[in-house]
C-alpha cells in the first residue's frame, strides 16, 4: 500500500501538470478558433472587394464598348444624311437638266417628281 502510495506521489505532480498543459493548449485552441474566425472573416472581405473590383472593371469595359458603338453609330448615322442629302441633289440636279434639248422634267400628279420621296 505504501508503494501505491509511494508511486501515487510521484505520479501526481505528472497528472498535475498534464492537466495545466491540457488547460493551456485548450485556450490557445480557443485563441486560435477566434483568430481563425476573424481571418476568414477578413479574407472574406477581401474577396467581396475583389469582386466588386472585377465587376467594376468588367463594367467599365462595357461602358468604353458601349461609348465606342455610340461613336460607330453618330458617325454612320451622319454619313447616311451625307449620302441622303447628295441623292435628294443628284435628283434636284436630274430634274433640273431635261433630257432632251427643249423638254421639261416630268411631273407626277402630286407637283413631284415622279418615284421619289421628299423629306
Amino acid at each position: 500500500m505504501r508503494e501505491l502510495s509511494a508511486q501515487l506521489d510521484q505520479v501526481q505532480p505528472q497528472l498535475e501538470q498534464s492537466r495545466q498543459e491540457k488547460e493551456a493548449t485548450d485556450k490557445q485552441v480557443q485563441e486560435l478558433a477566434t483568430q481563425l474566425g476573424r481571418a476568414q472573416f477578413q479574407l472574406e472581405k477581401v474577396r467581396t472587394k475583389a469582386d466588386l473590383k472585377a465587376a467594376f472593371a468588367d463594367l467599365d469595359t462595357v461602358q468604353s464598348q458601349l461609348d465606342e458603338e455610340h461613336e460607330r453609330n453618330s458617325k454612320l448615322q451622319d454619313k447616311v444624311q451625307a449620302l441622303e442629302k447628295e441623292i435628294r441633289s443628284m435628283r434636284h440636279q436630274a430634274l433640273l437638266r431635261p433630257s432632251s434639248p427643249g423638254a421639261l422634267p416630268e411631273q407626277s400628279s402630286s407637283g413631284g417628281p415622279s418615284g421619289s420621296s421628299q423629306q
